[in-house]
């Protein structure tokens, strides 16, 4: 591969937590509730020092996902009980990791995946965990030379155009690794710009939320903007495509922040949970898919708490087209 521009980021140390919000703050008022109540269940959920998927034998993508969106919640938001079971967790993804240096979405299963490696990587920096190496140097041979990224090391040479599982990967393994490219970054750009023709909805609202979760000055501007007009174009059916899109409309500062958040408020269930739509995804869907571990309510509500204590965070929103913009991380 030839040279090309690389932007830096995120090759953390232990204590750098890429992406959580600033530790002197607690949720503010609105959803506070809802926070609280999201995060009981969840607590309540956890058994066999895991988060089970709704798909049978994907516990591992499902937790990592889990552990990795109560990551990005502040300091102190929840007590000693929930604290426990995610370094139980943390520790269980580590007696699971695999010998190829990565993750597999299914425990049982030796073949670990890109998608559940990242996600596990991410699990390990936002509770301030060194990151394994050789998940680092997994995610890193699952690049492909037009800058997407293969769910397995021995797609990579597959050629093609590449499809909305493979964008979706390419968003995340950049923030878990650190690393953009500009072949990557345009790659995600012209995407994004041709819209419905390469990715679902879903997909769209996971990449644009899953790139502005980048360090945003490793973030070409062009790219941004194409998010936001993006953002414009996309809506919510559901409590997931709900969190993912006032994740994105509050990095954003875009005014149907508010809308959304109150939806999302309303939609949460007696139990404290945020319901699954199973019609989100095709009736069949391979076992190594893009959507492996997001399936089921706990990867819903892990999404939908993150996103309701981002939106509280910025009770005095600033709104307007200001791109490049602070983030909650640099704040």
């Amino acid at each position: 591969m030839g040279y090309e521009r690389q932007k830096m980021y995120a090759e953390v140390e232990p204590e750098l937590v890429q992406g959580r919000m600033p530790p002197d703050s607690l949720p503010l008022q609105g959803a506070r509730q809802a926070i609280e109540t999201g995060l009981k269940f969840l607590a309540s959920r956890h058994h066999g020092r895991r988060w089970n998927s709704a798909r049978k034998g994907q516990d591992a993508g499902t937790t990592a996902y889990v552990v990795a969106r109560l990551g990005e919640l502040p300091h102190g938001s929840f007590g000693y009980g929930l604290r426990d079971k995610i370094e139980d967790s943390l520790d269980w993804l580590l007696e699971i990791q695999t010998s190829g240096g990565g993750w597999s979405s299914a425990p049982e299963e030796p073949m670990d995946d890109a998608h559940s490696t990242a996600w596990a990587i991410l699990a390990f920096r936002q509770h301030g965990r060194p990151t394994p190496e050789p998940a680092r140097a997994f995610l890193r041979r699952c690049r492909r030379p037009d800058g997407a990224f293969a769910l397995h090391p021995q797609e990579t040479n597959v050629s093609g155009a590449a499809d909305g599982g493979q964008l979706l990967l390419t968003a995340l393994a950049i923030r878990a690794l650190g690393l953009v490219t500009s072949s990557s970054s345009d790659l995600l750009e012209e995407s994004l710009r041709a819209g419905s023709r390469q990715l679902s909805q879903t997909q769209g609202l996971l990449v644009c939320s899953t790139i502005l979760d980048w360090q945003a000055s490793a973030t070409p501007l062009s790219l941004l903007n194409e998010i936001q007009q993006s953002v414009r174009r996309l809506s919510a059916r559901t409590a997931l495509e709900q969190a993912l899109l006032l994740r994105c409309l509050v990095r954003l500062r875009m005014r149907e922040t508010w809308i959304v958040a109150d939806e999302l408020d309303r939609s949460q269930q007696a139990d404290g949970a945020w319901g699954w739509d199973g019609e989100v995804l095709p009736s069949a869907v391979p076992a190594e898919s893009w959507f492996s571990g997001l399936e089921g309510p706990h990867a819903t509500s892990a999404t939908a708490v993150s996103a309701l204590a981002m939106r509280n965070l910025q009770p005095g929103l600033y709104f307007g087209s200001d791109l490049p913009f602070r983030r909650l991380d640099e704040v």
